[in-house]
C-alpha cells in the first residue's frame, strides 16, 4: 500500500472512535496483522491525544517485538483541505510565484498550514493545480505523542489517498490515471477522486 520499506500503519477512525494498527510479518510480507483499540474523546483535543498516547503505549506492551519505525499515519479526510487553483500558463518560475500569491490570497492562515501542490491539467491559457493541506499543529501533536512513545512517523496522509494507493497496489494500471473510486463499507461509503494519479 505504501513504500516497500514501510511495514507499519496507524489509522485514525474518528467516525467509529477506533485506532487501527496494521503491520506486516517480517518473515512473510504477504501476511498483514491488524489490531484495533477503541477510545472515547472529541477528535484531536487534549483528551484525545492523552488516550492516543495510552493506546500507543498499550500496543507497544502487547507487541514488544514489533518495530514501530517508518510508520505511516492515516488521518481522516475531514482534517485535510483540498482545493483546485487555476493559474495563467506562463513561464514555469513565474507560474510558481503566481501560485504562491494565489494561495496566500485565498488562505489568510497559510503560515499555520502544511501543504503540497501538484499540477492536474494544463492548456495554453491556464494550468490547474491541486492543493492538499493540513494544520501544522495537528501534525506536530501527533508526531510529539508518537515520539514520546518511540514511534517514528515516516509520512502522514489522508484516508482517501490511502485508499487510492491501495488501488494502485492492487492494479498498477491505475497509476497516473484519472478515476473515481467507491469504497463501500457496512454503514458508509467513501468516494475518492484521482486525477492523473493524484488524490484530489
Amino acid at each position: 500500500m505504501f513504500e516497500s520499506t514501510l511495514s507499519n500503519v496507524i489509522s485514525i477512525d474518528i467516525d467509529n472512535e477506533i485506532i487501527h494498527f496494521f503491520s506486516t510479518d517480517p518473515k512473510d510480507k504477504k501476511t498483514i496483522r491488524h489490531d484495533a483499540q477503541s477510545y472515547r474523546a472529541r477528535p484531536f483535543d487534549d483528551e484525545f491525544f492523552e488516550k492516543f498516547s495510552h493506546i500507543l503505549k498499550l500496543h507497544s506492551e502487547q507487541n514488544p517485538n514489533e518495530q514501530m519505525q517508518k510508520v505511516s499515519l492515516i488521518l481522516p479526510d475531514t482534517v485535510f483541505l483540498t482545493d483546485m487553483i487555476n493559474i495563467p500558463t506562463i513561464q514555469k518560475k513565474a507560474m510558481s510565484t503566481s501560485l504562491e500569491v494565489a494561495i496566500q490570497a485565498i488562505y489568510k492562515n497559510i503560515d499555520e498550514l502544511s501543504y503540497k501542490t501538484f499540477s492536474t491539467a494544463q492548456n495554453k491559457q491556464y494550468t490547474t493545480y491541486g492543493l492538499v493541506g493540513i494544520r501544522k499543529d495537528i501534525i506536530s501533536k501527533f508526531k510529539d505523542v508518537c515520539s514520546d512513545n518511540h514511534v517514528s512517523i515516516s509520512n502522514v496522509t489522508f484516508a482517501a489517498n490511502a485508499t487510492v494507493n491501495g488501488a494502485f497496489a492492487l492494479n498498477p494500471k491505475l497509476k497516473n490515471g484519472s478515476f473515481l473510486l467507491l469504497d463501500i463499507k457496512e454503514k458508509s461509503a467513501q468516494l475518492s477522486l484521482a486525477v492523473k494519479g493524484r488524490t484530489v
